[in-house]
């Protein structure tokens, strides 16, 4: 008990220490650059991107993280990467799937087809006469999703064809025999984003000192029924200061929305390449101490008293870590029941729960404060 609580103690000085940082910010089209110290003589360097290219949806998405010499204006290409952060902008889960963010609602049926060309929109019935309807296409498969098999609204899908699919009002047939369940895109409709660079008037490829940058966005959540009717509003804000990420997210239910769950921040392995991976669950059930994680781990649910979690890399060229962890979460204005949980995938992939397991009436707001901080060095504390 008194390791974990000076294990926190130490965090929250570190983190404090962090926010004292220096922060500077740069935009180069729809790419924006955050510059901090990054221990003596580095910079790290972070980039977010407003477009999300080749990504299912657009929304905001983190771009990397890279380390570089602080002797001369290094740009972020020719850095050491620290994290490829390919996937860590945080998804919802609610009606039995992932959606938001970079996810789409995982009830779709991917066939393989040649020619594809013509099938868009096209619609299917399986062997047992179940109705399906082309949602996406590309040059060697489609996309399916089923009629709903419950109510209206239940998001209730057939998730796999029985037999091979025979084209309605037409006579071309779909063999099955290679099916995969695939994600439903897009699920998001994006409202707005913004960018805002503190005491900055504006902001040009030149970095810039500046108090902190924000960067925000807004966006519809959409239902996979034929509707596509919007059942939720989320707001998210990134806030950039020093080497930390504040995360912001304010969710507006539309419809009811079952077994809702998020995180608020989410964070894939930092670089290891040449060295070891190890990770830890502040105050856990398990994993309470650094355990290296490098070799074939296994997905874990470690219960906690503070969804909190590092990572480190040990015995590598360059030393360094990242945190991330939940601050807070309420549900209309009031504390909502904390999860007490960090999930840790097969993927070395560390996610903090904040709510887990509620459902939402239309007109509920959850608002979730989550961060994401990296250091250098072998511990927290030892960030400046």
């Amino acid at each position: 008990m008194k390791r974990s609580v000076l294990a926190i103690g130490m965090m929250v000085t570190a983190l404090s220490a962090q926010g004292k940082a220096t922060t500077e910010v740069a935009m180069v089209g729809d790419s924006v650059f955050i510059r901090s110290e990054f221990g003596a003589n580095r910079y790290l360097i972070r980039k977010v991107d407003l477009r999300s290219l080749g990504r299912g949806n657009e929304v905001v998405n983190f771009a990397g993280a890279r380390m570089v010499s602080a002797n001369g204006d290094i740009p972020f290409e020719r850095g050491y990467t620290i994290s490829q952060e390919n996937d860590d902008a945080t998804p919802l889960k609610f009606n039995g799937t992932y959606i938001g963010a970079n996810h789409g609602a995982f009830f779709g049926v991917k066939i393989p087809c040649d020619p594809c060309s013509g099938l868009a929109g096209t619609k299917w019935k399986d062997a047992e006469g179940t109705a399906f309807r082309v949602v996406t296409i590309d040059k060697r498969s489609v996309t399916l999703i089923s009629d709903e098999q419950g109510k209206a609204g239940s998001w209730s899908f057939k998730i796999q064809a029985v037999g091979d699919l025979s084209q309605i009002g037409g006579l071309k047939v779909l063999r099955t025999e290679k099916q995969e369940r695939d994600q439903i895109y897009p699920s998001v409709k994006r409202i707005s984003e913004s960018v805002n660079g503190g005491l900055l008037a504006s902001l040009n490829e030149n970095y810039q000192a500046t108090n902190k940058v924000e960067v925000g966005e807004e966006y519809q959540l959409l239902s996979p029924d034929r509707g596509r009717s919007p059942v939720a509003i989320v707001k998210v804000r990134y806030v950039f200061h020093g080497l930390k990420t504040d995360v912001y997210t304010d969710v507006k239910a539309l419809s009811t929305l079952h077994s809702f769950s998020m995180g608020g921040a989410q964070a894939g392995a930092i670089n290891f390449r040449g060295a070891r991976l190890e990770q830890m669950v502040e105050a856990g059930s398990t994993l309470s101490q650094w355990s290296d994680r490098t070799d074939g781990p296994e997905a874990l649910r470690v219960q906690a008293s503070e969804a909190v979690a590092s990572q480190r890399v040990v015995g590598g060229a360059y030393s360094f870590g990242q945190t991330v962890g939940v601050v807070s979460a309420t549900i209309n204005g009031h504390p909502a029941a904390q999860a007490n949980r960090v999930d840790l995938s097969a993927a070395r992939k560390l996610y903090p729960i904040a709510i887990d397991g509620v459902t939402l009436n239309p007109g509920d707001v959850v608002s979730v404060k989550a961060y994401r901080n990296y250091w250098p060095g072998d511990e927290p504390v030892a960030a400046n």
